[in-house]
């Protein structure tokens, strides 16, 4: 995967009129739902391929009579388990030894495979490709690398010198009392 993102959620807005007033009151959570994907393009196309075949084997069998030997397989393994799996989005840490954070996704699917330029300005660059999915909600677990990040040193040296300052202070006024 070239780019990605961690996906969003937010909370609906009610306006409450009350007394000639608006008041904003929570509503539902709200999921983004929709998260892309850009793949770098191989030159056998085949995640690609892979891609638009998922979403060709949601479609029902009877509307599309002549399919490869692939969607069809596909829609037999849809048929059994569903068209949607889970997926995970992983944030490692600065070195790339280790998860830090892990974003599951729950039901998600193609919605759409873009096109690829194909543009004789763009030669010798590598030809890409996005994938948008949806999914019904996610759930996140933090888990804290052993190797603390430059942001996780600075945070530590501000935090042990206000502690030390605290501490300082309190002696400082022990002795006085």
């Amino acid at each position: 995967i070239k780019t990605s993102q961690f996906p969003g959620k937010g909370h609906e807005v009610i306006d409450l009129k009350f007394k000639g007033r608006t008041i904003p009151v929570k509503g539902q959570t709200k999921y983004d739902n929709t998260w892309s994907c850009t793949f770098y393009l191989t030159q056998d196309h085949k995640l690609k391929k892979a891609f638009e075949e998922w979403i060709e084997s949601i479609d029902q069998q009877h509307n599309i009579k002549d399919v490869s030997n692939d969607v069809r397989a596909a829609q037999t393994i849809n048929n059994t388990s569903g068209y949607t799996t889970n997926m995970q989005i992983a944030q490692m840490d600065l070195h790339g030894y280790q998860q830090t954070a892990l974003y599951t996704l729950y039901n998600v699917f193609p919605k759409s495979v873009s096109a690829v330029d194909v543009d004789y300005s763009s030669t010798g660059q590598i030809s890409e490709f996005t994938v948008e999915f949806s999914y019904s909600y996610f759930n996140t677990s933090v888990d804290k690398a052993e190797v603390g990040s430059f942001v996780d040193e600075i945070k530590d040296k501000v935090q042990n010198t206000i502690t030390d300052t605290v501490t300082t202070a309190q002696n400082e006024l022990s002795k006085l009392f």
